[in-house]
This record gives C-alpha cells, sequence and structure tokens, in this order.
C-alpha cells in the first residue's frame, strides 16, 4: 500500500497535514492534522503531530496489511526524524531528501548525494564512489552495488543506514534522490514508485480550486477547518466510490474495442500512424476519477436517489487513470 504524506495550507491560514493511499493518480485521505500557519508550534509539537498522524493511519490498516506500507514523501520529510518514526512502525519508505545530505561509504570517506549525479542524464544507486574504473579490483564493487548495499546517511543525526537511488532524468532541471528501504536497483522502479506522491497534489486541488473551494467556505479558525475537511475526505470516498462503476465499463469499453482492433486483421488497407503523432488519449481518460464521481452525483437528484457505490475499490496497483486508460485501449498491461 502506498502511503502518501504531505501537507498543505487549506484556507484562511490553516495548514493542513495529511496522509492517505495512492490510488490511480489520486489519493485516498486516512488522517489530517491542522493548526495555524506560520505560528511557531512549541519544541516537539510538530513531530508529535507527525507521529500521531501515522499511527493513527497504522491502527485503521486491517491487521494484515499493516507490514506492507510503503511511505512516499518530498524532500521536506527527508530527515532522520521522520524516517525514525516509520521504523518504528516497521514501514519501508521512498522519500526524496536535499542534495546537501551527506553520504558515508565503506572506506569512510564522505560525499553529498548532489555530487553522486553531476549532469543530467547520470544516476548512481551503488555504495561506492561513481566512476570506478571497470577492471577486475572492481567486479566484487559491482555485484554489490547491484545488490543495493545499504550505505549510511545523515552525519549530523549519528548516520542512518539506508540504500540510496540518485537519477537525474535528461531535460529536468534538478535530480532525484531519494533514500529507501527497497533494493535501490532497478533505479526505473523506485523512481516510478516515488513519482506516485504527487497523488496527494491532485487531492489537495479537488479540495480547493478544483473542488469544494474550501477557501471562499469563510471558516477561518484551523479547528473548524480541520472538522470541515473531515467532511470532505468522507466525501473524496463517495465521488471515488461513486466513480468505479463507470471507470470499470470505461475500462472495458476500451479493452472490447482494443481486442477487436489487434485480434483481426483489418478489412482494408490503412494508413500507419506516424512517429509524429502519438496516439490519442481515449476520452475516459480526460476525466479523472473524481471528476467522474462529481459527475455521476450531478445526474442524479440525490434527494430520492443514490447512485451505484463499489467502496472495495479495485485494482490498487494500477497507474494514474489516464496511464491505465491509454494502456488498455492500446492492448497494452493495465
Amino acid at each position: 500500500m502506498r502511503l502518501v504524506v504531505d501537507e498543505s495550507v487549506a484556507a484562511h491560514g490553516a495548514h493542513v497535514l495529511a496522509a492517505g493511499l495512492s490510488y490511480r493518480g489520486v489519493v485516498v485521505p486516512l488522517a489530517l492534522r491542522t493548526w495555524p500557519q506560520n505560528v511557531t508550534l512549541s519544541e516537539g509539537a510538530y513531530w508529535a503531530a507527525v507521529g500521531g498522524l501515522l499511527w493513527e493511519v497504522y491502527n485503521a490498516l486491517p491487521p494484515v496489511l499493516r507490514a506492507h506500507v510503503l511511505v512516499l514523501a518530498d524532500r521536506g520529510y527527508g530527515v532522520p526524524a521522520f524516517l525514525d518514526l516509520l521504523a518504528a512502525l516497521g514501514w519501508h519508505w521512498v522519500v526524496r531528501v536535499q542534495g546537501l545530505v551527506r553520504v558515508r561509504f565503506p572506506d569512510g570517506t564522505t560525499r553529498t548525494l548532489r555530487s553522486l549525479v553531476p549532469h543530467a542524464g547520470s544516476t548512481w544507486t551503488g555504495f561506492t564512489t561513481p566512476a570506478l574504473p571497470e577492471t577486475a579490483e572492481t567486479a566484487e564493487t559491482a555485484v554489490n552495488a547491484e545488490r543495493g548495499v545499504a550505505v549510511a546517511v545523515f552525519k549530523k543525526a549519528g548516520w542512518r543506514h539506508v540504500r540510496v537511488v540518485a537519477v537525474w532524468a535528461s531535460g529536468q532541471d534538478d535530480p532525484w534522490l531519494l533514500v529507501t528501504t527497497l533494493p535501490a536497483s532497478p533505479a526505473t522502479a523506485r523512481c516510478a514508485e516515488y513519482a506516485a506522491r504527487w497523488s496527494i497534489e491532485r487531492l489537495f486541488l479537488s479540495w480547493k480550486s478544483h473542488g469544494w473551494n474550501v477557501a471562499s467556505c469563510g471558516v477561518r479558525s484551523p479547528a473548524r477547518v480541520a472538522r470541515l475537511l473531515t467532511g470532505y475526505v468522507i466525501a473524496t470516498w463517495w465521488l471515488l466510490a461513486a466513480a468505479l462503476p463507470g471507470a470499470q465499463a470505461h475500462l472495458d469499453d476500451l479493452a472490447s474495442r482494443a481486442s477487436r482492433h489487434t485480434g483481426h486483421p483489418p478489412d482494408r488497407t490503412c494508413q500507419l500512424r506516424l512517429a509524429l503523432f502519438p496516439p490519442t488519449r481515449p476520452d475516459a481518460a480526460k476525466a479523472s476519477l473524481l471528476t467522474q464521481g462529481r459527475q455521476v452525483f450531478a445526474r442524479l437528484d440525490c434527494r430520492t436517489t443514490t447512485p451505484v457505490l463499489w467502496w472495495a475499490f479495485p485494482e490498487w496497483t494500477a497507474p494514474v487513470w489516464s496511464h491505465q486508460c491509454r494502456n488498455v485501449s492500446q492492448a497494452l498491461p493495465r
């Protein structure tokens, strides 16, 4: 289960800390905390709030799932205090960290993580200094690097043993510097997992300008904002539950069309699509699951009618909804 943790400003200076499960490009919220924005918290209050949030999620999950959680968080959480909380809960993580974080190699030398990927297009997942010559003496090093042997990071905190994935994708302004408890290789898998963290941004967006517009509600007290957001959490679940029957129908239709195109030869000669003209995005992919849920409720008179709801959300390992539609329409794995 991919658990995303992040924070935002909800309305009138209310700071929101939220955690939820990443699901097809949106987060299913499970817990939240609020406090006044730009107000200095008492010593230890912030991490007490984060710890309480994580413990609440832990208790909310069925016992059979509690040992199968992967936490995704941005570099604001790439600090020892947060990782120690996750370790205490027995959870795995993929967390981004700052470039100035130092990594200690087995020979005792240290370098900043940022220096491991000096330019765009470079990747580092080993545990010794990069760019070693390809000789017989480095064969064992290469084997260990492929296994992703843990290194030590966070010098000032007394070092924490993790695996490091440093990737600077071509065309990007900055590298992704990730620490994880999972094997560092393949780096693409760790980056794909971390990319799911973006789904919580869609949740915050649905609560603000692209949804219920919490900023215009007139509620100013952080405590009252918290109660309002609790209602938003439940409403988010309802929207997703209402969207899923229609979403499955869309996927079935796309799969049926794809089978007709790929399972039989064309009846007439057709022009192959050139590389300059990539496949178009299916109509079903143009609306997120939250938007589809709102459309379901908009079509009904909810004073007398309740839409069909799927509370057992299927396909937790599915990609972002738009990508899943595209994969199905092109007869690729869902």
